[in-house]
């Protein structure tokens, strides 16, 4: 098929569920208006508006759900309702937002000891490994919403791996602030940053971003690099337009940075670097409580090296199937220039959840994606990812796992898979102990085959926040 027919495919298609999305959602109105109005006051809609500030932030040490009202312990774990865009659907109401930031300072601090089995891949040996990883977090509110801005660090004082044993340290930083411009316009910026030894990145904590209020596992932060050092920058601004109480807008801008130095083995080899822009608009239409239908269309460009784009779109549903049970799911046609090196003909994502309680959980997701953050190449990228929790009085056990596939033709593509189970005790309310075990499984990308595993105990203190003035 020419590339001319595929893009009138995709015009084809996108309308067809665009009128699909409109008549379903005009049909909404004239049969369970009412309906929706006596239960508006009981639950709060599936999502709204393809906002990002929808999203809940995510602590960086803990990976869990973060509650912006209340100064808990460990880390400001979420113990309670987290702040989210869903929870005022009337833009009347956007400003209000800011009651649900308290105005504090987080901090703690987490030191451990691992041992890795050998992997030539990444120059490392088998080894013992110790690190100390401080964690910094601010809570402020603003006049129309708030801000979280937080920093963790992975710091390696004697690394055995590197010649001197020199001190090797991964250092982490986000930023999200979200707010009202007027009575029915909202805005978001997400913004992070990592830069630092790879192999100190390996046994920092994991990378997790938020779905409709649970902690869903990056997979791509899962990737082993052959690389000394990486830095990576992913900035994404949202501006949505909350028409009334069913039907939003929303526009959104992201640029993500990667870049690799100093390949293992391979003392001549310069450096590899991606920057990539990426435009999306979307459609959503709360059809009830429970039920928001979404259309959307993105746009995709790779800044660096040869010419590179990818555009597309689709439709989706976001969905409360039962009091704790959500379903995320979105997909359709894509296309992708030659430059790219790999054609793909849909995009998709999607999660399921069940939050069975405020600390028991259970998640799988599946997506495709375009230039992912964590590889320095422009790739498209399938990810899998499904993790479990299971909180006692005093033991919480987790378990995350993750694939990697990387659909590229011109080279051997990379597949690779991850599994961290880990074991934390609560010794007392802002000290605990975490026992662990991670391992990765690696095939093509560049890498020798093979498996590099750790195990690795740690003692953590996150104490309650300190509430500022």
């Amino acid at each position: 098929m020419s590339f001319s027919s595929r893009v009138r495919k995709w015009i084809v298609t996108t309308l067809v569920w665009g009128f699909a999305l409109v008549a379903g959602g005009r049909l909404a109105v004239g049969q369970n208006s009412s309906q929706v109005s006596a239960s508006a006051n009981d639950e709060q809609p599936a999502t709204q508006a393809g906002s990002i500030a929808g999203s809940p932030p995510v602590s960086l040490s803990t990976g869990e759900i973060m509650n912006t009202k209340a100064a808990e312990g460990r880390g400001n774990l979420n113990s309670g309702p987290p702040i989210s865009g869903t929870e005022y659907s009337d833009g009347a109401r956007l400003p209000e937002q800011a009651k649900e930031y308290t105005r504090q300072m987080l901090y703690g601090i987490s030191l451990a000891s691992a041992y890795f089995g050998d992997y030539p891949g990444l120059g490392m040996p088998s080894h013992f490994s110790t690190t100390i990883s401080p964690y910094l977090g601010l809570i402020m509110p603003t006049r129309t919403g708030g801000l979280v801005l937080q920093y963790d660090g992975v710091i390696n004082p004697h690394d055995t791996t590197v010649v001197g044993n020199e001190a090797q340290a991964y250092q982490a930083l986000s930023l999200t602030v979200q707010g009202a411009l007027s009575r029915g316009w909202s805005w978001s910026l997400v913004s992070s940053a990592g830069y630092g030894s790879e192999a100190t990145r390996v046994e920092g904590p994991l990378v997790f971003t938020a779905v409709q209020n649970t902690p869903i596992l990056n997979a791509s932060s899962t990737v082993l690099l052959p690389a000394t050092n990486l830095a990576v920058v992913a900035n994404t601004a949202g501006l949505v337009f909350q028409k009334d109480e069913r039907n939003s807008f929303g526009f959104t801008l992201s640029h993500t940075y990667t870049g690799i130095e100093g390949i293992p083995n391979d003392p001549k080899a310069s450096g590899q670097h991606l920057s990539a822009l990426r435009v999306q608009e979307d459609y959503h239409h709360v059809m009830s409580t429970r039920l928001t239908l979404l259309g959307y269309a993105d746009q995709e460009t790779v800044l660096s090296g040869l010419g590179c784009y990818s555009f597309g779109g689709g439709a989706g549903v976001s969905a409360r199937l039962s009091r704790a049970l959500t379903l995320d799911a979105r997909g359709g046609p894509q296309f992708t220039s030659a430059g790219c090196g790999n054609q793909q003909d849909v995009n998709f994502s999607v999660v399921l959840a069940d939050n069975l309680n405020n600390k028991d959980r259970i998640y799988v997701s599946a997506s495709r994606v375009f230039a992912p953050q964590y590889q320095a190449r422009a790739t498209w990228q399938d990810e899998l990812a499904a993790g479990f929790a299971k909180n006692t009085r005093r033991v919480t056990f987790f378990t995350d796992a993750g694939c990697v596939l990387e659909n590229k033709l011109a080279a051997v593509p990379y597949h690779g898979f991850f599994v961290a189970p880990r074991l934390h005790f609560r010794l007392v309310n802002s000290l605990g102990a975490t026992a662990g075990y991670r391992a990765f499984r690696i095939t093509g990308g560049g890498l020798p085959s093979g498996v590099v595993n750790y195990a690795a105990v740690s003692l953590e203190w996150y104490p309650a926040g300190l509430r500022l003035k």
